[in-house]
């Protein structure tokens, strides 16, 4: 375990007087409001505020010491607040999370793509867990510059294999990222049009997710999508420049993990029949959304390359507990009227959003698209909201309500039959729908997170359970 000696050693700080160099603590963080007994609180330059700002919430909260680069104000606390000065907090913070990778035994998995990575990443940690093995995961989506520095120095150095997530909307990011975590497996779980405002082209993008393979270890193994018409390049980089190996995954023949056939049943069940490494696999998804398949097979082929039993971990798909916001079907009552609400509000990009419209044109009943702005498209937002909306009217979706100044664009592609409105603002959705819903609806919900579609999905679950309690 970590003393604060050590970690002073690592960081090259200089302690304050009042530090107790010989106590050990439990671990790393950059959140006052978050922070547990024992932790280090490290305190970062924020857009608006100085991590120092809230030392004095961090010792509320049991913080043992605080890491910063800045002489703190103590603002009438005791001079007695242990603290280690420190040229920049940020370079700290990633000096610990290399001390710790270094020191680290197990297994590395490292996850990014334009679409899945937290899914994958969440459900890929869970039936680790259901395999008998621990596993340290990223929390929530702590994928860029300092949520993977700081999961890693956090890690339980205990653990058999550690999944951590990440995330780009800039050239190079990725690259920075991997050299921090050297991954034994790196997955990239789709390519596509996400944060294209920073790139020059998707081809760009694809070189930019497969960086996550150019610090694979020595006999590293990259997983890479075998339907992307990108998969050839990234199949080159990895070979050709990065000298390491690549599984492939997808619908393909050619791919090494593939589908034989998917079933929906009950329209909340997926059922797979794959082939892993030429093992035949069936198994499960909870879910009626076809972008998990790509995710599974993703899954499969990491397990196998970090050795796992395939065949008994896919058995334990069908306990996957989805995450919020990502595809997550509820049953409620608007107005009275019983529903299917599809929860895939938390984020959207031009390919995550093409995969929900088509899962929603699989249900039957009155399909309702609600959708929103998808952002950081930069010059080409234009073109993918007018697809967006083309797409809406070719799968023949029965109600459109479209929200955010992009979203106009779709909007004027629908079918005048189609056009349920158009808003703004979020906060406008809520009761157009709440006027219009018909018994039996089947209702989705997706936006970048920035639309705040999520708050009307919170106040629908509300609304429906206070109903039925009622």
């Amino acid at each position: 375990m970590l003393t604060l000696d050590i970690i002073a050693n690592i960081i090259n700080g200089k302690a304050s007087s009042s530090v107790d160099l010989d106590k050990k603590i439990s671990g790393f963080s950059i959140d006052s409001r978050t922070l547990t007994p024992g932790t280090v609180f490290i305190a970062l330059q924020g857009e608006m505020d100085h991590g120092n700002r809230f030392i004095d919430k961090a010792i509320e909260h049991g913080a043992v010491a605080i890491i910063t680069d800045q002489q703190p104000e103590l603002n009438g606390m005791s001079n007695a607040v242990p603290y280690i000065l420190v040229d920049d907090s940020l370079a700290a913070l990633v000096k610990i999370a290399l001390h710790q990778r270094n020191a680290f035994k197990g297994k590395v998995c490292g996850v990014t793509g334009t679409v899945g990575k937290t899914s994958v990443k969440e459900a890929l940690s869970f039936l680790i867990r259901k395999s008998g093995l621990t596993v340290h995961a990223s929390e929530k989506s702590y994928n860029n510059h300092i949520g993977v520095p700081l999961t890693l120095a956090n890690l339980d150095l205990n653990a058999d294999i550690v999944v951590i997530e990440m995330g780009t909307n800039h050239p190079g990011e990725i690259l920075s990222l991997t050299q921090l975590v050297r991954p034994h497996v790196a997955i990239v779980t789709t390519v596509g049009p996400g944060h294209i405002e920073f790139f020059n082209s998707v081809s760009a993008i694809a070189q930019e997710k497969v960086s996550i393979a150019a610090t694979l270890v020595d006999g590293g193994i990259a997983i890479l999508p075998a339907d992307s018409e990108f998969f050839s390049l990234m199949n080159d980089i990895v070979i050709k420049d990065y000298n390491r190996n690549v599984i492939s995954f997808g619908k393909s023949e050619t791919a090494n993990v593939r589908t034989v056939s998917v079933d929906l049943t009950n329209f909340h069940t997926l059922h797979i029949n794959a082939i892993v490494m030429d093992t035949p696999v069936s198994y499960d998804l909870p879910t009626s959304n076809t972008a998990w398949v790509n995710n599974s097979l993703a899954i499969l082929a990491a397990a196998h390359a970090m050795g796992l039993d395939t065949t008994a971990l896919a058995s334990h798909f069908s306990d996957l507990p989805l995450v919020d916001g990502r595809g997550r079907v509820y049953s409620i009552q608007v107005n009275d009227k019983h529903i299917t609400l599809i929860d895939d509000a938390y984020n959207a990009n031009p390919l995550s959003m093409k995969a929900a419209l088509e899962t929603l044109s699989t249900y039957p009943g009155r399909k309702v698209a609600i959708i929103g702005d998808m952002r950081e498209l930069g010059s080409f937002a234009e073109h993918y909201h007018i697809e967006t909306g083309q797409l809406c009217r070719d799968l023949a979706l029965d109600q459109v309500l479209t929200c955010g100044v992009l979203m106009e664009h779709a909007h004027n592609e629908l079918s005048t039959p189609q056009r349920m409105g158009h808003v703004q603002e979020y906060q406008q959705v809520l009761s157009i729908l709440q006027d219009t819903v018909q018994e039996g609806d089947v209702v989705l919900l997706k936006a970048s997170n920035g639309v705040k579609l999520h708050k009307v999905v919170a106040e629908l679950l509300n609304a429906s359970a206070k109903a039925i309690n009622s």
